[in-house]
């Protein structure tokens, strides 16, 4: 009886929450994204196949529109859409695709991820007809179109010209694009929220090959996403209930909390599902924030494993090992040494459980030595969370063609970034 009272107190307060004005501090999180509303023209497009998508890849140098996107762009296929990805500010765009007017059409928006700039685009290839019917021998790519700011119909030219195809070296490189809390911080006012499933949904768009995750575990023993220990209004909307994340059940938090963009707060199998059946992530790393939900997590995460690989899947599930509590916990499982583990500890204690991969801060410097050691146990090897534009650079090219030097990819806040200099560098 006392329960339900303790229930329906909490939903009226939730109600009264929900009609009361909006807090100031959480529509800071939040950057409009532009939208063609009731003048999409993508709708009335056809599909595009995806061989015809991946034709059109390549580096492409900016001929027009310099201003907002730079001197070149990265164009990748993203699963149904297509992405761009730039170095000016962080320039990207994420597009639809479509066949109209027998013509390649792109429609969506751009954004500058290190600033609050962002508009609409819309553009076309030229001379469609041509990569539509002979998509594997058709090499000049050039597209133009209009782009804008806000809201505004696309009024300004932008033009872009393909001066390099994406080489099968460059294709069948395995570096990892890491994505930071399933894809990106909420800091950066990106459409959808940290370590929510749509924002791990959202990554691939983004650039990312694979994701780190936030883990800790409820009341009754379910592991969720979520960066910090408490609710606070920095992840969540308005909520008639704070605290730590341990002192409630599932069902409350599933009941009373909604994430900055409305989603809910993710259990971890449900977010491991959508990985394994809708992403063709390679990766996800699984930051431990609390040692005690290790047993639920190893258990969790071997159903994934089996279930990726029956699937067909080439995924990794790593438990990722930030804290000492966590590596005593892991040291302490029986046959801790067959657990897919990501340490972040010295290089001595991730040998010593047997580590899948190992990351460490990018701050330390290379690591020259020992990460060729790694690679000599067949260990992968991770700096973090590199966000500088300049950083990115110099982690993603070190090594060069040495192999037992390279990295095997780099943790960011900023995919759209490390992508672009991921498929600049090593094309």
């Amino acid at each position: 009886m006392r329960t339900r009272i303790i229930t329906l107190f909490l939903l009226l307060f939730a109600y009264i929450l929900l009609v009361s004005p909006s807090c100031d501090e959480q529509s800071d999180w939040i950057l409009g994204i532009p939208s063609f509303e009731d003048n999409r023209l993508i709708d009335l497009s056809d599909p595009l196949p995806y061989e015809n998508r991946s034709t059109i890849e390549g580096i492409y140098k900016v001929i027009s529109g310099t201003s907002e996107f730079g001197d070149t762009l990265v164009l990748k296929a993203s699963k149904d859409r297509i992405s761009f990805y730039g170095l000016k500010q962080g320039a990207y765009c994420i597009t639809e695709v479509g066949v109209y007017n027998e013509s390649i059409m792109m429609e969506g928006y751009w954004r500058h991820i290190l600033s609050d700039n962002t508009g609409l685009i819309r553009l076309y290839v030229n001379h469609s007809d041509s990569i539509l019917k002979h998509s594997t021998m058709f090499k000049t790519v050039s597209i133009s179109g209009l782009y804008s700011s806000g809201n505004d119909e696309p009024n300004t030219p932008v033009e872009l010209k393909r001066i390099e195809r994406f080489s099968e070296k460059l294709l069948e490189d395995d570096f990892l694009i890491l994505a930071h809390r399933g894809g990106g911080r909420n800091s950066d006012r990106l459409p959808v929220s940290e370590n929510s499933i749509e924002m791990i949904d959202y990554s691939e768009y983004l650039g990312a090959t694979g994701v780190e995750v936030d883990v800790y575990i409820t009341r009754d023993k379910i592991p969720v996403l979520y960066h910090d220990a408490e609710l606070n209004i920095r992840l969540i909307q308005k909520s008639p209930i704070m605290g730590r994340i341990e002192d409630y059940t599932y069902s409350q938090l599933k009941t009373f909390v909604k994430l900055i963009h409305g989603e809910e707060i993710p259990k971890l199998e449900d977010a491991l599902q959508y990985v394994v059946k809708n992403t063709s992530l390679r990766l996800v790393w699984l930051d431990m924030k609390d040692y005690r939900a290790l047993d639920e997590v190893v258990a969790i995460q071997k159903r994934y494993l089996e279930m990726a690989s029956g699937s067909g899947r080439t995924l990794q599930i790593l438990i990722g090992i930030p804290d000492d509590n966590v590596y005593n916990s892991m040291r302490s499982t029986l046959n801790f040494d067959k657990i897919p583990s990501l340490c972040e500890l010295d290089f001595n204690k991730a040998l010593s459980i047997q580590s899948k991969a190992w990351a460490f801060m990018f701050t330390q410097g290379y690591h020259s030595q020992e990460v060729v050691q790694m690679h000599q146990k067949g260990v992968l090897c991770i700096p973090w969370t590199i966000d500088y534009p300049k950083y990115i650079n110099l982690f993603t090219s070190y090594g060069g063609s040495n192999a037992a030097e390279r990295f095997d990819g780099v943790l960011t806040n900023y995919p759209t970034i490390l992508a672009y200099y991921h498929y600049v560098k090593h094309n």
